[in-house]
């Protein structure tokens, strides 16, 4: 343990810019190799000992970072461990940990639903007002949903059709819970869309064209 807190002094006064060759050299090449092999372990320890203190995350939570997304197990000075959705356990170093961004899922209040749908060309843009509205009226109907988060727009223009994207926020924290009412929301704004469609088509006496109206796979970056 003393050789421990010797090389962490030598690495915390290191880090504070102070030039500490001399003293290196003075005490002899076995003391740098030591050094350099316990370097890891004790930036392990460190980091194990900050993420204890500031407690971003704790046993129980469900985190992400970089590759690794799971529920805490475990946390020790050196390492935390994770299950993740596999049902694997996963052992971080603590040291990666605190070198990147940890989205605590757990801590979330609320979840934001998208969705994006695309209208053929040629849709009449006073019809395609009302669907808008009606959408959102739909979404701020939904218990689920945070009225004052609702808000669907038109979005933007492409050439093989108009854009509207429809987003919120949910007040649900579970994620297998956000998916069902995800489904139920996708569901309900499909069945305005359709209704308009058919509506649109049986005023006109015509058929109706598949792929008139589509749902654009978003991608988007990883914050929840």
């Amino acid at each position: 343990k003393a050789i421990i807190y010797i090389i962490a002094g030598f690495l915390i006064i290191a880090d504070l810019g102070y030039d500490l060759s001399g003293l290196v050299t003075g005490l002899g090449l076995g003391t740098v190799v030591l050094t350099l092999a316990a370097q890891d372990i004790i930036k392990n320890l460190l980091s194990g000992f900050m993420i204890i203190l500031d407690k971003p995350f704790q046993v129980g939570d469900y985190i992400q970072f970089e590759k690794f997304e799971g529920t805490v197990v475990d946390i020790t000075f050196r390492s935390t461990r994770l299950r993740t959705k596999e049902d694997s356990i996963a052992q971080v170093p603590n040291s990666l940990i605190s070198n990147t961004t940890v989205t605590n899922i757990s801590r979330m209040n609320k979840r934001r639903f998208s969705i994006t749908m695309q209208v053929v060309s040629g849709t009449d843009l006073s019809k395609l007002s009302k669907v808008q509205k009606d959408i959102e009226n739909y979404l701020k109907s939904c218990e689920i949903v945070l009225k004052e988060s609702v808000y669907v727009v038109f979005k933007d223009v492409s050439f093989s059709g108009y854009h509207i994207k429809a987003y919120c926020y949910l007040n649900v924290i579970d994620y297998n819970d956000f998916c069902m009412e995800e489904s139920i929301l996708n569901y309900g704004i499909i069945d305005i869309v359709n209704l308009f469609i058919l509506n649109k088509h049986k005023k006109d006496n015509k058929q109706i064209e598949a792929r008139e109206v589509k749902v654009i796979e978003e991608k988007t970056k990883k914050e929840e």
